[in-house]
């Protein structure tokens, strides 16, 4: 990913919706209340040319869990 393009992103103020970068992924806070949304994985595949995929924040802790559960 080309980091000048997300260094934009980042700096970029959303209207209430955020956009911080990990060291593997892209963490989005879209307030529930927003009519329309800015960040969503249209616009960032097609302002960083990536490909993504967008995921709620308890779906993943469930996967973590149930990941967890397999290896004990």
């Amino acid at each position: 990913m080309d980091a000048q393009k997300l260094q934009t992103l980042l700096d970029a103020k959303y209207a209430g919706e955020e956009l911080a970068a990990g060291d593997e992924c892209l963490y989005l806070y879209l307030p529930r209340d927003a009519a329309k949304k800015v960040l969503n994985t249209n616009f960032l595949e097609k302002k960083l040319d990536i490909t993504a995929t967008m995921w709620k924040l308890s779906v993943v802790k469930h996967l973590a869990e149930r990941e967890r559960n397999e290896w004990i």
